[in-house]
């Protein structure tokens, strides 16, 4: 049985496609504040959130959580998570369907490759009143190995 790790997003850089505006920046999706969101702005899909870890590691679990948007519905719907590791060739790890609710989500995968920078891809929402995407937490972990020590590539 695996051992994850701890969330590993506490010392990169977050960044994202948009903003929908001052409060709503990338970086409150990672800060650990359930009342703090990235929010994107309000122009045609997709959207994306991608972290920079700042050294490479094997995220094989991630977890989300969205917000209300227009009509009661959750800001995340179909969603693609990948990795890099030079920001610009990106590998699609995980394809998903994050439920029309604001409950926290973890989604568990087959991932072979460390990478520096990961992304979630957001193609749609469950509202068609708008097309605004948010996360209001997201995590990342990896397999505690045998020993404890992380390797760091």
């Amino acid at each position: 049985m695996a051992t994850y790790s701890l969330d590993i997003l506490i010392d990169g850089t977050p960044s994202a496609d948009s903003v929908y505006g001052a409060g709503s920046e990338a970086d409150k999706a990672c800060d650990n504040d359930t009342a703090t969101i990235w929010n994107s702005a309000n122009t045609a899909w997709p959207h994306w959130w991608k972290y920079d870890l700042g050294n490479s590691k094997k995220v094989i679990q991630l977890t989300l959580s969205s917000v209300n948007q227009s009509g009661g519905n959750a800001g995340i719907k179909n969603f693609t998570f990948k990795g890099s590791s030079d920001d610009t060739n990106w590998t699609t790890i995980y394809t998903g369907l994050h439920a029309n609710n604001f409950d926290v989500q973890t989604y568990q995968f087959t991932n072979t490759q460390f990478y520096r920078y990961y992304r979630v891809d957001i193609s749609d929402s469950w509202t068609t009143a708008d097309t605004c995407a948010n996360i209001k937490e997201v995590e990342m972990m990896t397999i505690i190995p045998q020993g404890g020590f992380f390797p760091i590539m």
